[in-house]
């Protein structure tokens, strides 16, 4: 199996504000003080389809973990079936020359939402 990992640079953007932010992935525990709050916050990486696939290529969307509720998961547009953390998901048939991956956390008033683990391209033979 050959793996792709997905670290840097993923943007993150807060839902109702305009700033985005770079990112790694796993993302650090925030250094802010200040109460976690109930926001969404939506990650977002583009990434080129590997070259030498086949069709015979199996490929899967591995996300080992998050901190918060997992919303939503897209690839290019498409929503992907979510579940508890770690998920995996085959993408085959779903991957294009340019590809992007869109991931959407909600924090609570206990936890701040993040990306805490390993966004991964397993691509098996």
């Amino acid at each position: 199996m050959h793996i792709i990992k997905f670290r840097y640079p993923w943007q993150k953007q807060l839902e109702g504000s305009s700033e985005r932010e770079k990112v790694e992935v796993p993302e650090p525990p925030s250094r802010r003080t200040s109460a976690a709050v109930s926001v969404l916050a939506i990650y977002t990486r583009n990434f080129n389809k590997p070259t030498g696939l086949e069709d015979a290529k199996h490929v899967t969307l591995f996300v080992s973990d998050w901190q918060g509720t997992l919303k939503r998961l897209l690839l290019n547009g498409q929503s992907l079936e979510i579940g508890q953390a770690p998920i995996e998901i085959d993408v085959s048939s779903l991957l294009k020359p340019s590809n992007r991956i869109e991931i959407q956390l909600l924090g609570n008033e206990q936890l701040t939402a993040r990306l805490s683990g390993e966004v991964q391209l397993r691509i098996a033979e």
